[in-house]
């Protein structure tokens, strides 16, 4: 750091270089992301940003999605739609109905339908035990879409 009264301060980041084994890790994770899933998706969840961003990254890998803000509004959309949905992925803590009742609701009206649930509060939602020790397919937020996209394949193959 170089620092001269009147002209400011001058800051050097020395950063390690990349190496091949590095770049060709990260080329292996891209092509692992551009593999196409199919199916109809019913995605519901309150955050818009997240909504979007899920939405989108389902779609550009060959997913067809049906989105909802909140659980109400999914089973509006799943009466109205003449479509089969393949899976429901629900954010569980939302306004007006969450994911839990939805999925309740959900699984009386579609029960061969599988479901993966999605959230940041964990210990909230399951204080006694982890969604995965409760045999619930879940996927912890934040997430990538690396993520997504194996949780949702996982979800599907286990239907």
């Amino acid at each position: 750091m170089e620092t001269e009264l009147g002209k400011g301060t001058l800051f050097r980041l020395k950063l390690p270089q990349l190496i091949d084994s590095e770049h060709a890790a990260g080329q292996k994770v891209q092509a692992k992301t551009t593999s196409h899933g199919s199916g109809l998706i019913l995605l519901v969840e309150d955050q818009t940003p997240v909504r979007r961003l899920a939405a989108e990254t389902l779609q550009t890998h060959g997913y067809e999605v049906l989105v909802s803000r909140d659980g109400e509004e999914a089973l509006s959309l799943l009466a109205d739609s003449s479509s089969e949905v393949d899976l429901l992925l629900s954010d569980v803590v939302m306004p007006r109905m969450d994911g839990m009742e939805l999925c309740k609701r959900f699984a009386t009206l579609r029960p061969h339908v599988p479901i993966l649930l999605m959230s940041g509060f964990v210990d909230r939602v399951f204080p006694n035990a982890h969604p995965e020790a409760q045999g619930i397919p879940f996927l912890r937020k934040p997430f990538t879409a690396t993520q997504l996209l194996e949780a949702v394949a996982q979800a599907l193959q286990h239907s």
